[in-house]
């Protein structure tokens, strides 16, 4: 996994999970110059970039367009790479409380995912217009796609319509304040790394 940071407006923070696969032979990545296998810390490579130049300059490597690769944009580079819904769940309300009375964040109890992709399903009944999903994996990503908080994930294969997302906000909360960040960071996954990770877990009878 990878990913991009940038300093203000200006920089860009790339950073690559499940690079780790280079130090144990290099049949799952290519060889790039960009990245060197002593830079890789908890089987991440990340490398910061000051400037959309040299993020541009950056992925034009062949290696880093790697087919295999999915980005992922992040408008404040210390945000941890999970879900909307598990966000949530750590943050809420959103906005300050003015009665002050109430901390603007706290800890909630996790949602029933059951019970919570339940009641999507009983809103969208009669207003679908598409075909009704065939599994819970598509439910979720049809309540993605209208806005509700699921476990799930954006991706894209494209760099740069991550890095837009990245620059999306110019302000975003962060330990329950409203600020304009840092960095901003794209994080760049070989998937297949993954799907190889599940196939290899052993379910248990």
């Amino acid at each position: 996994m990878g990913s991009f940071g940038t300093q203000k407006s200006a920089g860009i923070k790339y950073t690559i999970p499940g690079i780790m696969e280079i130090t144990r032979g290099r049949r799952h990545m290519p060889r790039t110059e960009n990245i060197d296998v002593k830079d890789i810390k908890n089987g991440m490579f990340t490398h910061n970039l000051g400037s959309w130049e040299q993020f541009v300059e950056f992925v034009k490597d062949p290696q880093l367009l790697w087919p295999t690769l999915i980005y992922r944009g992040h408008a404040n580079a210390d945000w941890k790479v999970e879900s909307t819904l598990d966000r949530l769940e750590k943050r809420y309300p959103t906005k300050p409380n003015l009665g002050g009375s109430i901390p603007p964040h706290f800890d909630v109890p996790r949602v029933d995912r059951k019970t919570h992709l339940k009641r999507f399903k009983e809103f969208a009944r009669g207003r679908l217009v598409t075909e009704i999903p065939d599994s819970d994996d598509e439910w979720w990503a049809l309540a993605q796609h209208h806005g509700l908080a699921t476990p799930m994930l954006d991706w894209t294969y494209s760099p740069f319509v991550s890095l837009y997302f990245a620059f999306e906000l110019e302000k975003c909360y962060f330990k329950g304040k409203l600020t304009e960040p840092e960095n901003r960071a794209v994080f760049a996954l070989a998937h297949h790394l993954v799907l190889e990770k599940v196939e290899d877990t052993a379910i248990a009878p």
